[in-house]
């Protein structure tokens, strides 16, 4: 049997190359292999390939937010399809003839682009058998075979279900396997149980060799995502994860290591956000220090995906700076206790901070992710939240709420007909929700975040202070500043733009979007002024005077 696996494309306001290691779906891949069963896979979003769409109409409130802007520190800039086009994927379809063709459909709003795909499969042959799995088919397994071209969905980690049901399809004999779903007689019959590996060391080492693994770069190293566990033992209400931790033996993880490196692969990102609740982290570190840190090449270690400050100590952070740590992501969630406890989140400000100036010491820079949008936050609570992380030697990193499915607080503020019907807002860029926080507050927020994280970054780069920040950013003020444009002779930097768009800012207490104009001579620059913005909430923040500090140096400004 030929098994063709995809990971669809995406249409959004953003996406980041970053995160496009299918991992996942990966280790379906290697499971099949091992089994003796014919597989490729093809992740349409390796490539960084991005078309410009218009904006769907039901997503047209949008417009008033993500619009052209040159500067640094802009909002998202459009709507768009990233990753292969849909006749690309048919192409390889055709090509590779595969008997059954599984679709990974593990973000909800995405959920259309894994169904037009389903659809073009069909198209090309409707004796292609249709396997979605993912988040979706877990918590909404009605939802996804509603759809008659997809034939079964698995609830749960898919990785020996989906190898059982290739086997069985050969034979003409499925058996039971346990979390699959599947009409019959036109009926839907859904299973009951959601497939959990509970021993993770069962899983094969993925085959990395499966993908074109050499183009994925972090920083011209080539690049992986690894995992030391699964699951979670916590119960935040704002996440989707509910299945129980389960750690990795930490011979394998280091095993699966090397023969990655012997692949050429020198940067690897954990993508579990739970490694510091595994029981042997400190082993897996001083393995991974044994056996990497007196190769010529060296590796680099990161965890985009945030981890707990919790159970970080110093003497483990030592460690891990010799393993080649390049930065380390913290979620805050909220500044305010009592959000927190109404969000089931257990972590202390104090041990996230006090890791944070230790790691900004060390040299190690720190994201620190915090939700702005959710129930019973108020526009002041998300403004202290900005307050507050401003003065911390950390980036910021706002996420907007959106809901996930599974418990939690999208079960308790809605039924399933509603989160089927609204399904492709579920996502951060959308800003769905316009009630605790109006949507135009949420936006300022976002704006005022990134901006924020521009002079941190000024800061660093250039080395300044409280004493020396305004002199400096006005040696960069333009004759033509004070009006609504900028002509020069040769075209301006970004940074620079930046820069020249906080003094307007510090002076007309306004913000800005920035626009190039077409001129057969010179170049001409258009301040425009962000409509949604109110002076009401930027005199609040003003009022406020914002201590923002560096994140590599411990200098501070004075936002005046």
């Amino acid at each position: 049997m030929n098994v063709l696996l995809i990971v669809p494309p995406i249409q959004d306001a953003f996406f980041t190359t970053k995160r496009n290691f299918p991992l996942g779906v990966l280790y379906l891949a290697t499971v099949l292999k091992e089994d003796g069963i014919k597989v490729k896979l093809l992740n349409s979003l390796e490539e960084n390939k991005k078309i410009s769409l218009t904006f769907p109409k039901e997503f047209n409130y949008l417009k008033r937010y993500y619009k052209p802007n040159k500067l640094p520190f802009s909002l998202f800039q459009g709507f768009f399809h990233f990753g292969l086009t849909y006749e690309e994927i048919s192409q390889v379809v055709r090509a590779y003839n595969p008997q059954l063709v599984g679709i990974s459909a593990n973000f909800s709003p995405y959920f259309f682009s894994a169904l037009e795909v389903v659809r073009r499969v069909k198209e090309i042959n409707n004796n292609i058998t249709v396997v979605v799995g993912g988040r979706v088919a877990t918590e909404f397994p009605e939802f996804v075979l509603d759809y008659p071209y997809i034939d079964f969905a698995i609830r749960g980690e898919g990785e020996f279900a989906l190898s059982k049901l290739c086997r069985g399809l050969a034979k003409g004999s499925l058996g039971r396997i346990g979390g699959l779903c599947y009409r019959v007689n036109n009926k839907i019959k859904i299973s009951s149980q959601i497939q959990i590996i509970k021993d993770l060391d069962k899983l094969p080492l993925v085959d990395r060799k499966l993908i074109n693994y050499r183009n994925y770069r972090f920083k011209g190293l080539i690049s992986t995502a690894i995992i030391a566990s699964r699951g979670c033992y916590l119960d935040c209400r704002f996440c989707s994860i509910k299945e129980p931790f389960r750690a990795r033996n930490v011979e394998k993880i280091l095993e699966e290591m090397e023969i990655a490196y012997s692949l050429g692969i020198r940067h690897f990102n954990f993508e579990d956000d739970n490694i510091n609740l595994h029981p042997q982290k400190e082993k897996l570190v001083d393995l991974i220090i044994s056996h990497f840190s007196n190769r010529n090449e060296k590796i680099k270690l990161s965890f985009m995906n945030g981890i707990m400050a919790k159970g970080l100590s110093k003497r483990l952070i030592d460690k891990l700076l010799m393993c080649g740590l390049t930065h380390i992501d913290f979620s805050l969630v909220s500044s305010k206790k009592r959000l927190r406890l109404y969000l089931g989140r257990r972590e202390e400000n104090k041990i996230m901070i006090s890791k944070t100036n230790y790691l900004a010491q060390k040299g190690i820079p720190v994201t620190i992710h915090f939700i702005t949008g959710f129930p019973s936050q108020k526009f002041k609570d998300a403004l202290e939240d900005i307050i507050y992380l401003s003065k911390q030697r950390a980036f910021l990193g706002m996420g907007i709420f959106y809901p996930v499915l599974g418990k939690g607080l999208l079960n308790e503020q809605a039924n399933s007909d509603y989160i089927k019907n609204n399904i492709i807002f579920f996502r951060s860029s959308f800003a769905y929700f316009d009630r605790d926080i109006s949507r135009d507050r949420i936006f300022f927020l976002f704006y005022i975040a990134r901006i924020v994280n521009f002079v941190k970054l000024i800061i660093d780069t250039y080395n300044l202070n409280n004493e020396n920040f305004y002199s400096f950013i006005y040696k960069f003020n333009n004759s033509n500043l004070n009006k609504s444009y900028i002509i020069s002779e040769e075209k301006i930097d970004r940074i620079t733009l930046g820069i020249m768009a906080l003094n307007k800012i510090f002076k007309e207490r306004d913000i800005f979007r920035v626009i190039s104009i077409k001129d057969k001579d010179k170049f001409v620059y258009q301040f425009i002024k962000e409509d949604f913005i109110s002076s009401k909430d930027l005199n609040l923040l003003f009022k406020n005077k914002l201590e923002i500090r560096g994140v590599r140096t411990n200098n501070y400004i004075y936002l005046s």
